[in-house]
């Protein structure tokens, strides 16, 4: 009796190591695997609400939501990463995915949807500028922003194709050439020809950037133009080019001030207000990671 009850209580233990043993061996890679997720994605996001008053010709008096935007940037390897960006008002809309390989210090291959690397305006993002309606009239309408281009429509001001870019000379100089469908967002390219976008920025110091940029192809018009008598279906030659600078000011200056018996530190903070049209708005950030600052051009 005593052999059979020590035989089942070493069968027990036995059963019960292994059990342990199987349930470490299986924590180990899970632990592995979430830690490498940590390190590897990193996810973002925000949203823009706002009131609106105007007391022109047709009066505007509304609360409203202007946009929803969830971010993931995945690093597959130091050479190689993903991003995606997807915007959730209104129905839905996918706003970018693309992905980037270093292939030098100095020259990166990218291929996806993104932003139409034309001129300043367009690659900024709305959590960077002070409005949520950030972009001039122009640039809403030669990006494609808006869609007051009927012939363009609005296209965000992305496409979809391919791109090469990099920093030059210690971060001096910094240059982007694309080709892309010239077609707009989410959409395939309706004829054989492919639009040209050229970028050019120069950094002479941190605060200012100076350059250019174009577009070069054939179009397919999606719209009757009100300005070029350019009807739906026919050719579209979009050639433009454009010449930009951009003046960025601290918003804080510091500085301390010494005394004999005391030291204080004052801090003066200047901040830049902007009123246009009576608009207020406010930025709520769902939450941010911390590589979120990479997506600030998007």
């Amino acid at each position: 009796m005593r052999k059979t009850l020590f035989r089942l209580s070493m069968i027990a233990f036995t059963l019960l190591s292994m059990q342990n043993t199987l349930t470490a061996q299986e924590k180990t890679p899970l632990n592995q695997v979430v830690n490498t997720l940590k390190e590897r994605i990193s996810l973002a996001g925000y949203a823009q609400l706002g009131y609106t008053y105007d007391d022109a010709a047709n009066p505007d008096n509304t609360f409203d939501i202007k946009r929803i935007i969830f971010m993931a940037h995945g690093k597959i390897t130091d050479r190689w990463t993903c991003d995606f960006m997807y915007d959730f008002y209104n129905g839905g809309m996918l706003l970018e995915v693309y992905t980037d390989y270093r292939i030098l210090s100095g020259l990166t291959a990218r291929i996806g949807e993104f932003k139409v690397p034309y001129t300043i305006e367009n690659e900024l993002s709305p959590t960077t500028v002070e409005l949520i309606n950030c972009y001039s009239q122009s640039v809403c309408y030669l990006a494609g922003v808006s869609g007051s281009d009927k012939c363009y429509g609005m296209t965000s001001g992305r496409d979809i194709g391919m791109m090469i870019h990099g920093k030059l000379f210690h971060d001096l100089l910094q240059y982007k050439l694309a080709v892309m469908n010239g077609q707009g967002l989410n959409t395939k390219d309706k004829n054989s020809q492919k639009d040209v976008v050229g970028n050019l920025m120069v950094y002479p110091n941190k605060w200012l950037s100076v350059g250019g940029s174009f577009i070069r192809g054939t179009g397919h018009a999606i719209g009757d133009s009100q300005y070029s008598g350019i009807k739906t279906g026919e050719k579209l030659e979009p050639g433009r080019c454009c010449c930009h600078f951009r003046i960025q000011l601290p918003y804080g200056i510091s500085c301390r001030k010494r005394q004999k018996r005391k030291k204080r530190r004052i801090l003066c903070d200047r901040q830049r207000t902007f009123i246009t049209k009576f608009r207020l708005y406010r930025l709520f950030r769902l939450f941010q990671s911390e590589q979120s600052s990479r997506f600030q051009t998007k």
